[in-house]
């Protein structure tokens, strides 16, 4: 069996696609994904931007998507392990 330990930090310049294909700097959150508590080995990280992958500045919301993002990637991240 495995653990995910997920730590996310708050990101203020994340950078996204924004109208008419401009770059969009905005707010945040940086999640890293890491095999066990010891840290020692990421398995995977993104960024999660207001107004594109969540609505607002809540860890309720940036969780409840990082649950759904394991969720979909559980597969991939127990092959890479």
């Amino acid at each position: 069996m495995y653990i995910i330990l997920i730590l996310s930090v708050t990101d203020i310049e994340i950078k996204r696609d924004g109208k008419k294909g401009r770059d969009v700097l905005g707010k945040g959150f940086l999640i890293q994904a890491f095999e066990d508590k010891t840290k020692q080995v990421e398995i995977d990280n993104f960024s999660v931007a207001m107004g594109f992958e969540i609505l607002e500045d809540s860890l309720v919301e940036t969780g409840q998507f990082v649950k759904d993002y394991v969720d979909c990637e559980g597969k991939e991240y127990l092959k890479g392990v």
